[in-house]
């Protein structure tokens, strides 16, 4: 009987070995540095997240859960940053382009003028100005813009106004407005 059991144990452990081998051969071991890092610390976090509590609600009794929204208050905050601040390094930064302003496209399409539309652009601010009092109102600007071919909404052509009335007085002289806009160097 004993050395049947011996046999037995025998003849397992050469199945055990030659299985080991048939799975060591199958499988390879092809884990990373980073992929025994990452295993050992969900280990570590799991340990700390669901058994540790355990034994601290034990000692602590309902206080735990002060302890823990005090952990989240400053856990929460952190991990929001860093997720803000990695999205941003590997999306974020590819594909953030720089917006060109609506008064900066205006101020790039009006500078330097040919003498032709120079005089055409006078020639369409003088006669958007109704009254002849040699400066424009929003809505005579706005009309003056359009028929100049600039194709603004009523948001975009307000702010090119706003930074062209230099006075802030609601109006803009026509003169002034032009020799300002056709001249001003590029930032």
């Amino acid at each position: 009987m004993i050395v049947m059991k011996k046999e037995i144990t025998s003849n397992l452990i050469k199945n055990l070995t030659k299985t080991h081998q048939n799975v060591s051969d199958k499988f390879k071991h092809t884990i990373s540095l980073s992929g025994v890092i990452i295993i050992s610390l969900s280990s570590m976090l799991g340990s700390g997240l669901f058994v540790m509590p355990t034994f601290a609600a034990d000692i602590m009794g309902p206080g735990i859960w002060l302890a823990f929204l005090i952990a989240a208050s400053i856990v929460l905050p952190g991990a929001a940053l860093v997720v803000g601040v990695l999205t941003y390094f590997s999306y974020g930064n590819k594909h953030a382009h720089p917006r060109e302003t609506p008064f900066n496209s205006f101020r790039k399409q009006f500078v330097n003028p040919t003498p032709n539309e120079h005089d055409k652009r006078l020639a369409v601010f003088h006669a958007a100005d109704f009254g002849g009092k040699n400066h424009l109102t929003l809505k005579e600007f706005q009309n003056a813009l359009k028929s100049l071919g600039f194709d603004y909404n009523s948001d975009e052509s307000r702010l090119i106004f706003h930074k062209g009335d230099s006075n802030e007085d609601g109006v803009i002289d026509i003169d002034e407005f032009i020799e300002t806009f056709e001249t001003m160097e590029e930032e």
